[in-house]
């Protein structure tokens, strides 16, 4: 495929490669045209002149192509010279992107597997209040046994200690709610790094065939 490059021409536009050479083409046509003109114009004067008049005319139609030809080719050197610098250009500009992406992309990890770190700490610790909670409910239960089978237990004393039962099984939900609000979100990070490590991946085969592409493109190589 074609891909259109741009160099810079006359004083300050920008034109691409395709069309600075049709415009350099057109002009060489133009100026054979202009030679065909003056060949016919000087070719009465071929026909009276001596040979002496004709072979200086000669000579210079043949200094005007030549310098044509000359025009031509340098136009022709400028052009391959800016396209190849657009190339580089472009290459540069490619790997520039990918290397923001791919630090884009680990910043956005490295923020992900910190959060589940944290999580995780989070999660451990209300583990842990739940087990002592449940220890707690289980000695409360025991010792509203223990006041119930004794005589001398009064109202106000079971009254006191269902009270605190049930606030410890309130509490006890509460943290059970936080552990599966926490497992959730847990699982929300792990797919979430999953998905970063897949993009990351993407970025660096991307870059492995800009890499390749250039080579391949690089008349260097």
């Amino acid at each position: 495929m074609l891909q259109h490059r741009h160099c810079f021409c006359g004083k300050g536009f920008i034109m691409s490669a395709p069309e600075s050479l049709s415009l350099t083409l057109s002009r060489s046509l133009r100026q054979e045209e202009d030679l065909q003109r003056s060949e016919a114009h000087m070719e009465p004067d071929l026909q009276s002149g001596g040979p002496q008049s004709r072979i200086q005319i000669m000579e210079d139609e043949l200094a005007a192509k030549n310098m044509a030809m000359e025009e031509l080719s340098c136009e022709l050197e400028e052009i391959r010279a800016a396209d190849g610098v657009q190339q580089l250009q472009d290459f540069e500009e490619a790997l520039k992107q990918r290397d923001e992406i791919i630090t884009q992309l680990t910043s956005n990890l490295q923020q992900a597997r910190t959060e589940k770190e944290e999580v995780m700490r989070e999660f451990l610790e209300l583990t842990e209040q739940s087990q002592k909670l449940q220890i707690q409910f289980q000695q409360l239960q025991a010792g509203e046994i223990l006041r119930s089978s004794n005589i001398s237990s009064t109202a106000a004393d079971l009254l006191q200690a269902r009270q605190q039962i049930t606030l410890y099984q309130q509490q006890l939900g509460e943290r059970d709610a936080q552990v599966r609000g926490h497992q959730e979100k847990t699982q929300e990070q792990l797919l979430l790094i999953a998905q970063l490590q897949e993009r990351l991946s993407e970025a660096e085969r991307v870059s492995s065939a800009l890499g390749n592409c250039f080579q391949s493109c690089d008349p260097a190589s």
